[in-house]
Order: structure tokens, then C-alpha cells, then sequence
């Protein structure tokens, strides 16, 4: 039986649904909410756990003109220098 209110899909349904719904297009909490039947408060404790997981969701725009929306981002990958350092097992 799910958790949560509005829906009777399991959490990890709703999740991935919203996921795809985020990484497909400009989606506002409310546009999401409308579509996954659930509030939108909760979209927005949905994508803050998310954010705590890891993923990388932003929201852009001016929320107060409302024309903001989610936004999933690509992770920055940067080439560090290699260390020269030798672990304690390696020291001469």
C-alpha cells in the first residue's frame, strides 16, 4: 500500500515518472503535481529528496512571475591532476 496521499501508484513509480517528467521538458510544480495527481507541495518534498540523494535538479526562472520551471542538470565532470602522492603501503 503507498505512502502517499493523492495516488495510488508506489513511490518509486511516482519518482521515476517525475524524473522523466523533469529531464523532458520545462515543468513547474504545479504542471508536474497536476500530472502525477498529487500536490504540489508534495513535487516539491519529492524533488528535495531527490536533490538530497544526488541528483542534480535546479529550478530556473522568476517564481514570482511564475515562468520558473525544473530543470535536471548534466553533472560536471573535471579532470583533476593526478597526485603524485604514495599511499603508506608504497613508501620507500
Amino acid at each position: 500500500m503507498p505512502r502517499y496521499r493523492g495516488t495510488t501508484e508506489g513511490a518509486a513509480t511516482v519518482i521515476g515518472r517525475l524524473l522523466l517528467l523533469i529531464a523532458a521538458g520545462r515543468e513547474t510544480s504545479a504542471s508536474l503535481a497536476q500530472k502525477l495527481k498529487v500536490s504540489p507541495r508534495q513535487v516539491n518534498r519529492y524533488v528535495l529528496q531527490l536533490r538530497e540523494a544526488g541528483w542534480q535538479i535546479e529550478r530556473r526562472g522568476v517564481p514570482t512571475r511564475q515562468d520558473y520551471h525544473f530543470e535536471l542538470v548534466a553533472p560536471k565532470v573535471v579532470p583533476g591532476e593526478q597526485s603524485e602522492k604514495k599511499g603508506p603501503w608504497r613508501q620507500k
